[in-house]
């Protein structure tokens, strides 16, 4: 609705978000991509979606698009979300950057607080996450027991979508376990040529039907965080098409070496809490992990935003 105004009255509006998922989600372009592509584009209105992921860096190099004419309109929701990685040892800093002078003078001094859910109709579900924001002094042991006693485990992890986890040591251990266990028969095994997995690669099993996610950008059919399906598979190619978070086919069929697939993409029976940020969640969810020594109250507030409903979700 702001981009259609802006451009009725004459703006160019650019969409901007930090991740190729949350770009993708709003048909807008990255962050990067802009600063690299419109370094001198004077005067645009410039939408930036999900700005708990932008860092203080990069919210620097964003602001001189001020000096040239440029106005900002900026949507996110920092108290529910995790740090970036570039500002985790910086948090107090970064928790504040909403409501901080910077924002005031890059926003022209408006602010305005939504209290409408979008993901789903699941109110109980949305006011359950909200009672346990940081802003309520809920600490995440007391977090942790309201929302194991609203969403209990009700059946096997096989039987789970999705499973949200802390470390990449569970994620790639439990993609392991479910892939195997899901193959059919006559599964097309990929396998890793480098033995070294220190990049998070692993052999799989393929099959059509399977949904993988990008690991890279590779400039020809790939986006870093992008889901794919297989829609064909042999020893030697996978056809793969690009799909939303609904499972809708969102791109066009490209074909690439079967060998190539585990180098490039990650299987997403389970994905790590960080990695889940921005995206929508659809089926069963489970939350692992939550006992860990690195688990925070925010990850857990992530965690449960990802589904629309509370009855997709368990949490052990």
């Amino acid at each position: 609705m702001v981009k259609k105004k802006a451009e009725a009255a004459g703006w160019t509006v650019d969409v901007l978000a930090f991740t190729h998922v949350q770009s993708a989600n709003v048909n807008g372009v990255t962050i990067l991509h802009h600063l690299h592509a419109k370094a001198h584009s004077k005067k645009h209105i410039i939408i930036i979606d999900e700005s708990s992921m932008v860092s203080r860096r990069l919210w620097a190099a964003l602001a001189n698009f001020k000096f040239t004419g440029s106005r900002f309109v900026v949507f996110g929701d920092v108290p529910g979300q995790i740090p970036p990685i570039a500002d985790r040892h910086r948090e107090d800093l970064w928790a504040t950057i909403d409501q901080s002078r910077f924002m005031h003078e890059l926003c022209g001094g408006l602010r305005v607080e939504l209290h409408k859910y979008r993901r789903g109709g699941d109110w109980a579900h949305f006011d359950l996450v909200g009672s346990i924001y940081p802003s309520t002094d809920t600490t995440l042991e007391e977090a942790l027991v309201t929302v194991r006693e609203a969403y209990p485990v009700r059946r096997p992890l096989e039987q789970c979508d999705t499973i949200l986890c802390l470390s990449n040591a569970c994620r790639i251990a439990l993609n392991e376990k479910l892939n195997l266990f899901h193959a059919p028969l006559d599964a097309v095994w990929a396998k890793v040529d480098n033995k070294s997995t220190e990049d998070g690669s692993q052999d799989m099993k393929l099959w059509p039907g399977i949904v993988l996610q990008a690991a890279v950008t590779d400039r020809k059919h790939l986006k870093n965080a992008l889901r794919y399906k297989v829609v064909e598979i042999t020893e030697e190619t996978c056809t793969m098409a690009r799909i939303n978070d609904e499972g809708t086919t969102a791109g066009e069929q490209f074909t690439m070496a079967t060998s190539d697939v585990p180098k490039k993409l990650r299987m997403t029976y389970a994905i790590t809490y960080d990695s889940s940020q921005a995206r929508t969640i659809y089926g069963r969810v489970r939350l692992v992990q939550t006992d860990h020594a690195r688990m925070t109250l925010r990850q857990l507030i992530v965690g449960l935003g990802r589904a629309p409903e509370g009855s997709q979700i368990e949490v052990e």
